[in-house]
């Protein structure tokens, strides 16, 4: 399976590309992004409110090493679909897409053995909950990269359909399983993860195809110009931002801690709607990626409406009711509230940069993304530790003040890129021979 050459003369773009218009693609992409979050997010209500707390942490537990699992596979697999392979005509695509499912799947059942063993050898409430993951995660990275595959061929609204799948089959159970009285820490990560497998298998449905399982160590091998870039890009983005969540509770107290993760819940909203975007920019501007001028604009628009949209669901907090924010996030409101304006900032921010990832995605300009994000690494640390000493508002100033100037080195590796021809003939993205 030998990587199909962007940049060669003679490959035709995908006509369902030109379909329905860009924004109404982002819009399914979107919307998409939303389902799959509804999934996510209605799962850990119903753990929070049936499980008690020694069960809900190992639950917490499972589902982040599930997070983690997930960033790994779509750095491997589905980001370099999307950055290379978005443009290509449906006949083209389909092998690629066959081999990227198989991958997924493949990491997948790796990963599940190591997951198990782990929680073998953890025992008590969390190896139970990480012993159940074990068995539902080839599903769930399946039907995760089902939902990257369907953007990238042009049929977000296939997407859309495959999470609604998902969401339907654990409403329905979820009634089952309560009238019955078996909700349980075990019965609740499998009903989750069973409800995406069932997605995943109604996925190979819609594509009218099966993952090419056997196919998974050739697709990481040749893809690893990209992928092992973006697995290191990924590392390096979750570790910082765990660390300096850590460390602010370590500096100012669980209290600050909490105040600031209740601020940047409270903008939930609106990284749903970064996660579409940036899924459907990636793969609408590989369209782009010899029209430099329509790519740039596209992104400086995408990140334009990415603020608006910010600074629009935080005059709405700022303006909301007292009593209705603490309607929704009890006693915790309060201290949250002060956090708003900052934490917003930080929110804006994040939109500021998000075309020019998506722009260097798109471009599959790996070593740039790479090179942007451990560029900001130094001052994404050190800002808003240096200021936690002060408290948790001191902290979000830091964290925003991060942010912008993250943004500014994105925009900057990108300008780059664009500005450095020929652009799609570099190794960098395109045939990994040439690379070798």
């Amino acid at each position: 399976m030998k990587p199909v050459n962007v940049s060669a003369a003679g490959v035709e773009p995908n006509p369902a590309r030109r379909a329905g218009g860009v924004w109404g693609r982002v819009s399914w992409a979107v919307g998409d992004q939303a389902l799959s979050s509804a999934t996510n997010i209605g799962t850990a209500v119903v753990a929070a409110r049936v499980l008690d707390r020694q069960a809900f942490g190992a639950f917490g537990l499972a589902f982040a090493v599930y997070l983690l699992v997930l960033g790994g596979c779509r750095a491997l697999v589905t980001e370099p679909l999307v950055s290379l392979y978005s443009n290509l005509r449906p006949a083209t695509i389909a092998p690629l897409i066959r081999a990227a499912t198989g991958a997924a799947v493949g990491i997948g059942v790796v990963f599940a053995a190591g997951v198990a063993v782990m929680g073998a050898a953890l025992g008590g409430a969390g190896g139970r909950a990480l012993a159940a993951l074990a068995l539902v995660l080839p599903g769930l990275l399946l039907q995760d990269s089902w939902r990257y595959c369907f953007v990238a061929a042009g049929r977000p609204e296939a997407a859309v359909a495959n999470d609604a799948i998902w969401c339907v089959v654990q409403a329905a159970t979820l009634v089952v399983l309560a009238v019955g009285g078996h909700l349980g820490l075990v019965v609740i990560v499998l009903w989750w993860g069973g409800a995406g497998t069932v997605a995943a298998v109604a996925g190979c449905r819609q594509a009218t195809m099966m993952p090419a399982v056997f196919s998974a160590r050739r697709w990481v091998t040749e893809h690893w110009h990209l992928g092992g870039r973006y697995t290191t890009e990924f590392v390096a983005a979750t570790g910082a931002g765990q660390a300096t969540l850590l460390g602010l509770g370590a500096i100012a107290g669980l209290t600050a801690l909490g105040a600031v993760r209740g601020a940047q819940v409270f903008f939930g909203p609106i990284n749903v709607l970064f996660g579409g975007i940036y899924l459907a920019l990636a793969a609408e501007g590989s369209r782009l990626r010899t029209e430099p001028r329509q790519l740039r604009r596209l992104m400086a628009l995408a990140s334009g409406a990415l603020m608006v949209a910010g600074a629009c669901w935080l005059f709405l907090g700022l303006a909301l009711p007292v009593s209705a924010g603490h309607h929704f996030f009890g006693d915790n409101w309060g201290p949250s509230r002060e956090l708003l304006v900052p934490v917003g900032l930080a929110v804006l921010g994040g939109g500021a940069a998000a075309g020019a990832i998506a722009g260097l995605r798109s471009l599959a300009a790996a070593q740039a993304s790479l090179r942007a994000r451990l560029y900001g690494l130094p001052v994404v640390l050190a800002a808003p530790l240096a200021a936690a000493a002060k408290g948790p508002k001191a902290f979000a100033v830091g964290l925003a003040l991060a942010t912008w100037v993250g943004a500014v080195i994105w925009w900057r590796q990108f300008e780059q890129e664009l500005n450095s021809p020929p652009a799609a003939q570099r190794p960098d993205r395109s045939d990994p021979d040439e690379a070798r």
